[in-house]
């Protein structure tokens, strides 16, 4: 239950944006790598779709999320992990862009793929770490499948393919990178700090020295 709420609002968000009539508005929410001065866009490009070609692909994987959420009965926590791991994805995206050559920033990025990546990779990490039936099979399954998706993808646009001819829907393999990263960074903090407050809270054990006694 608790990733359906998320998944399905942010398709919501995604179909409102999606069907502006002018570009204006648009052009306030998506990212730009000029603007890391305006950092709602860090969620907003998340809303912003160019077409309904876009758009589909991820309204289907909004609510194919939700719908696994809901048979995993993922927690809450989880939920909240995916909110923070939202605008780490396209921070991270925007990052690669400095960093990677290879992979050169688009004039206007947008688009929920990202962050549904990083929604698919915590729930994989989720089921994998925290159950012990077949749930962890299919955790492991999703995470092998986006890593082999990540590969196919990276492989192909570090090829021929000129990024300057594609339409401006292209797949942004940064984006989806920027998602399965995020979602690893949420996962470790989240694990990390879950253990420190276990260590914090237990109790000492250190065993205390009995009052010795004497016979009379």
């Amino acid at each position: 239950m608790a990733l359906a709420a998320p998944a399905l609002a942010l398709g919501w968000w995604a179909h409102l944006t999606a069907w502006s009539n002018t570009q204006a508005p648009l052009a306030n929410l998506d990212w730009q790598p000029q603007t890391w001065t305006q950092p709602w866009r860090l969620v907003s490009a998340a809303w912003v779709h160019w077409s309904g070609e876009h758009l589909r692909p991820n309204l289907a994987g909004a609510l194919a999320l939700g719908l696994l959420g809901m048979a995993a009965q993922a927690p809450r926590r989880l939920a909240a992990l995916w909110l923070i791991a939202w605008p780490l994805t396209q921070a991270l995206a925007a990052a690669l862009a400095l960093l990677s050559p290879s992979l050169p920033p688009f004039a206007h990025e947008a688009g929920a793929s990202g962050v549904l990546h990083a929604g698919v990779v915590l729930l994989a990490l989720h089921l994998a770490a925290t159950h012990r039936d077949v749930r962890r099979w299919v955790g492991a399954a999703l995470l092998v499948a986006v890593v082999a998706k990540l590969g196919v993808e990276v492989h192909q646009a570090l090829g021929d393919r000129d990024p300057l001819a594609a339409p401006a829907w292209q797949v942004n393999v940064r984006a989806h990178l920027g998602g399965f990263m995020a979602a690893l960074v949420a996962w470790v903090a989240a694990q990390c700090l879950a253990r420190h407050a276990d260590r914090t809270l237990t109790p000492s054990s250190s065993p205390t020295s009995s009052p010795t006694q004497r016979a009379p």
